[in-house]
């Protein structure tokens, strides 16, 4: 190390260079207690024997690694939750996911098909010493939320597994599994690609991860390719054309309806091969339309002209950097750039959004009271109803009639 970044963002030398050893704390006590290994320290021998304990499995040569693994994994899992991540698809809860998915699998390895790790977790923080020394409160709160995601992937992943190994017996005169069938697991099945290939090398068999990333990269070609324009290539054909223009004027919030004119219109079937009526895009100079945005959808309404000899219905209302893009079909007439037309959003719709988007952030407030640790981690809110995706350390406990009175009296 030469170097030191200072609060002014500027590198400025170390009085004292030094090396990066790596010398965590295990590999410090491996060295005081002589032995050749992080895993044959005291701590991790002592988790070994309770997981072999709860398992009634000992260990020999052939499961030490598995052992290993497994034992390293939970320590880290007890670890992570105690601090306060949970197991999410995004970020460092991501991480944890992936954690006590690899730990399933690996207790798979040693023929164990049934629901089990939380049991493996729940006797370390009782009986373990280390553990013991983090004083936990409440040790059914990690207990409760290793079980809930151990049940939500026990049935898919341990199926997925099973066929994934009936596959592999089936292979004769090749180490490869087929691309074919690493495909059709990952996709179909939902079989994440880093265990499938984890238990293919413990079953001595190769998986050729460029032909499956050529398969995914083909089906995802062609799921563009089927999909409405507004999903396909993040806007990036929009973009081009509208980026000579200044950022839409809004006045959604003052307004109902405004004069405006067109700046731009793009016929997507000209640019995309779509399956849906909603076929045009138009740009106005300012607009009353407020986009989707953070989870809650577009307004609707409809662009008129001002003869009202055509009239364009707006289903879906986005916003691409400083642009309100309006898309949908129109309903009879034509229109014409730099052409002056009155926009009016559906009053009624904007409304129902509002209200579930008022309920939302109700919600959110209540469950953070109630429940610790309460993350938040998406939603979705249009006019008919709103959806929350959210994580807390109480899964076992959760009283939605609780929450529900709670969230109605507010209301």
């Amino acid at each position: 190390m030469e170097f030191v970044l200072d609060s002014k963002f500027k590198f400025k030398k170390l009085s004292n260079k030094c090396i990066d050893t790596g010398m965590g704390f295990e590999r410090i006590v491996s060295i005081l207690q002589n032995v050749n290994s992080n895993f044959d320290i005291d701590i991790f021998i002592d988790i070994k024997l309770s997981i072999s304990k709860i398992l009634n499995i000992e260990i020999n040569n052939n499961n030490l690694n598995i052992f290993n693994i497994i034992s390293d994994h939970i320590r880290s899992i007890i670890y992570l939750i105690f601090y306060g991540i949970l197991p999410s698809n995004e970020y460092r809860g991501y991480i944890l996911r992936k954690l006590i998915r690899r730990v399933l699998l690996y207790i798979k390895f040693l023929n164990i098909n049934n629901i089990i790790l939380y049991k493996i977790v729940k006797f370390l923080l009782i009986n373990n010493y280390e553990f013991k020394l983090l004083n936990i409160n409440n040790i059914n709160n990690i207990i409760n939320i290793v079980l809930c995601e151990e049940k939500k992937f026990f049935k898919t992943l341990y199926y997925s597994l099973n066929l994934l190994d009936f596959y592999i017996k089936r292979i004769r005169n090749s180490k490869y599994l087929s691309s074919k069938i690493v495909f059709l697991l990952y996709d179909t099945y939902g079989l994440p690609i880093n265990l499938l290939v984890d238990f293919c090398n413990y079953k001595g068999i190769l998986v050729n991860l460029d032909k499956f990333k050529l398969r995914l990269k083909n089906h995802r070609n062609i799921s563009k390719k089927n999909s409405d324009f507004f999903v396909f290539n993040k806007f990036d054909i929009i973009l081009n054309f509208i980026n000579k223009f200044v950022s839409t004027k809004f006045y959604g919030f003052k307004k109902k309806k405004i004069i405006s004119k067109i700046l731009f219109i793009l016929n997507n079937k000209n640019y995309f091969k779509i399956k849906s009526k909603l076929n045009f895009s138009i740009l106005l100079d300012k607009t009353v339309f407020f986009p989707k945005c953070s989870g809650q959808s577009g307004d609707k309404g409809f662009i008129k002209s001002l003869d009202n000899k055509s009239k364009f219905i707006v289903k879906k209302t986005i916003k691409l950097n400083n642009y309100i893009i309006h898309i949908g079909y129109f309903k009879y007439g034509n229109l014409l750039v730099n052409e002056k037309i009155k926009c009016v959003y559906n009053f009624d719709n904007r409304k129902l959004n509002s209200i579930n988007h008022s309920c939302l952030h109700i919600l959110c407030y209540v469950l953070n009271k109630n429940f610790i640790n309460f993350i938040k981690n998406s939603s979705r809110i249009n006019s008919k109803k709103l959806i929350l995706d959210f994580s807390c350390d109480s899964y076992n406990n959760l009283n939605f009639l609780n929450i529900e009175n709670e969230v109605n009296y507010i209301i």
